[in-house]
């Protein structure tokens, strides 16, 4: 299997990605069901805010292959310093298919991501709902690691109240060469 990481961005005014691909990503999420636990704080709720939020020049944003098919997507926002939120998507078509492999691989990539010869980042965290424990456990695979739980850590726009959330972190001293686990292209 060879996993491959696409970039979206934007390449002298045009963009690397169509819209209506990316919008097509998040109707796979909804065909899934997975676009109520990805954005359970509510403010990503269509097609279209998802691309508004896509194209938000603060964030970056990955899609993720297997052998030339889509199967997921990664993207890193709230960009401070050297430390960004991290957030995955992988759908159902690849579930429990080297998923781990592929978080592994991909996490080891960007944490990795050097420009004039630093890193990008040091830090990725996340925020993720108690009741998700997939997740949790998904990131832990990854070589997150789960610092504990911070009470009202997360918005249900659904229950419109606070609940509490296990930080996830990964650096890149967490990481254990994870980069060679699969061939990455970005």
């Amino acid at each position: 299997m060879k996993f491959d990481i696409l970039t979206y961005g934007q390449r002298d005014g045009i963009r690397t990605l169509r819209d209506s691909f990316i919008m097509d990503l998040y109707d796979r999420m909804v065909n899934d069901g997975s676009d109520k636990t990805v954005f359970y704080a509510g403010h990503i709720d269509s097609r279209e805010s998802f691309l508004k939020y896509i194209k938000n020049p603060s964030l970056a944003f990955y899609v993720l292959t297997v052998d030339g098919e889509v199967v997921g997507m990664t993207w890193l926002d709230h960009n401070e310093d050297k430390k960004a939120y991290n957030h995955f998507c992988v759908f159902s078509e690849f579930w429990g298919k080297d998923t781990v492999k592929l978080g592994r691989a991909t996490l080891g990539r960007l944490i990795n991501m050097q420009y004039g010869g630093q890193y990008v980042f040091d830090l990725f965290t996340g925020i993720v709902p108690v009741w998700n424990t997939l997740a949790i456990d998904f990131a832990v695979a990854c070589g997150g690691k789960n610092l504990g739980i911070v009470p009202c850590g997360i918005w249900n726009a659904k229950k419109q109240k606070s609940e509490s959330a296990a930080f996830i972190y990964y650096t890149r001293e967490g990481e254990d060469d994870n980069s060679t686990d699969a061939a990455i292209s970005v």
